[in-house]
C-alpha cells in the first residue's frame, strides 16, 4: 500500500487495516535492513521521505475540530492538559453552509503512537469538550511518524541512528 492508497482508504471502516499496514511499515524501517531509495519508499509504503532527512509514515487518527469563535490555542491546552498526545491549530478554509461565511476553528490532532491510544485520546477530549458544552465533530485523518534518515551516495536510505550524523 503505497501514500496514495493510503490516503484512498482512510475511512473509519478501513482503520484497522491502515493501522495494521503503519505498523508493519514503522517496524520496517526502524529495522531496515533493506537498500532502499526515497522513490521506492513513496511506491511501496504509506510513506514519503521529506528533504532527504526524514521518513514520514502514516498512520490512522483523528481531528476533531471545535467550531466556536470565543476558544483559543492557550485555553484548550489548558483544558486538555493530561489528557494524551496531540496537536492543537487554526484551520482555515473552513465555511458555514449555505451561505459560505467564514468561521474560526480550533483542530485538534491525535498523535497517539497506536489506533487504540487514538481513540481512547479522542473520546476523553470529546468527554472534557462536551462538559463545556462546545461544538465539536470528529474526523478521521492521518498523523505522521518521523524517522531520521540519511541518503547515503548511492541513493538509499540509512535509518539506523548511529550511520546518521
Amino acid at each position: 500500500m503505497n501514500s496514495k492508497e493510503f490516503n484512498d482508504k482512510l475511512r473509519l471502516e478501513n482503520f484497522e487495516e491502515l493501522e495494521s499496514k503503519y505498523q508493519q511499515t514503522k517496524l520496517y524501517f526502524e529495522q531496515l535492513n533493506d537498500n532502499i531509495t526515497c522513490e521506492e519508499v513513496k511506491k511501496k509504503f504509506p510513506a514519503f521521505c521529506f528533504d532527504e532527512k526524514v521518513l514520514c509514515i502514516k498512520f490512522p487518527t483523528f481531528k476533531i475540530r471545535i467550531i466556536n469563535e470565543k476558544i483559543n490555542e492557550n485555553y484548550c491546552y489548558k483544558l486538555l492538559s493530561n489528557i494524551g498526545n496531540y496537536e492543537i491549530y487554526e484551520e482555515s478554509n473552513i465555511v458555514s453552509l449555505p451561505k459560505f461565511i467564514p468561521i474560526q476553528t480550533l483542530t485538534i490532532h491525535c498523535l497517539e503512537d497506536n489506533l487504540d491510544k487514538n481513540i481512547e485520546t479522542a473520546e476523553k477530549i470529546e468527554d472534557k469538550l462536551a462538559s463545556k458544552h462546545f461544538c465539536y465533530e470528529r474526523h478521521v485523518a492521518y498523523g505522521l511518524y518521523s524517522l531520521p534518515i540519511k541518503v547515503d551516495e548511492a541513493g538509499y536510505i540509512l535509518v539506523n541512528s548511529k550511520n546518521i550524523e
